[in-house]
């Protein structure tokens, strides 16, 4: 299981006609550019189960669909004051969606029946923070879902996830190795010394020291 979202309106990629000497375009946007957010969810054996759409509002309005809804049978709409995910969203998901369809087939009926009702079912939730609350684990998770599982496992498992995550913070965080700074040769001058090197070297100027020492010796 694990959360997504799409941003209404057209694509932002494009080519605009402006001045060079302009740093930035203006574009003009039609239609809506709100958030909305999908909560999707696929088995073990690759079926996918019917997404809950999260759009911003108080409530789900009519005018917000399309006149033939055959396409989207099954799918759940429901309304946040953000277009994200929340604690009552996450119960909603778990009501309207997971539990439903995801009824064992008992092998001797070859249907849904009371007796797969009863199984437990593993929920494997892709880091979300909402979901790992009191109203979403204790009220429906462990009480319907997770029947049989431990619940130490799973909150051994949940505290592993949190140090792995607080790990890759410190790795982040620690120093790095530093590059040399490559320097421009334009910005290195020659001092007095270097200069005169070069003008011995060069056959423009006598060394000096070397005349001071001869005109020592007796």
């Amino acid at each position: 299981m694990d959360e997504t979202g799409i941003l209404e309106g057209q694509g932002s990629n494009g080519l605009v006609l402006g001045m060079a000497e302009t740093k930035s375009v203006r574009k003009k946007q039609p239609g809506s550019r709100a958030w909305v957010s999908i909560i999707e969810c696929i088995s073990a054996l690759g079926h996918a189960l019917d997404p809950l759409i999260i759009y911003k509002g108080k409530t789900v309005q009519q005018q917000w669909f399309p006149l033939d809804l055959g396409p989207y049978e099954g799918w759940q709409f429901t309304a946040t004051e953000n277009g994200w995910t929340t604690d009552d969203t996450a119960v909603e998901w778990l009501q309207k969606v997971f539990i439903p369809q995801t009824i064992p087939q008992t092998a001797s009926q070859g249907k849904e029946g009371q007796e797969g009702k009863e199984e437990a079912r593993l929920l494997v939730v892709d880091g979300h923070g909402k979901l790992d609350n009191d109203a979403f684990t204790q009220r429906l998770l462990f009480r319907k879902v997770k029947k049989g599982f431990s619940e130490q496992a799973y909150e051994l498992a949940t505290a592993q996830h949190k140090l792995e995550l607080l790990q890759a913070q410190v790795n982040n965080t620690a120093a790095r190795k530093r590059r040399a700074v490559q320097i421009d040769p334009n910005t290195k001058f020659a001092n007095i010394k270097d200069i005169q090197q070069a003008q011995i070297k060069a056959g423009e100027k006598k060394d000096d020291a070397a005349e001071s020492s001869d005109s020592d010796c007796p």
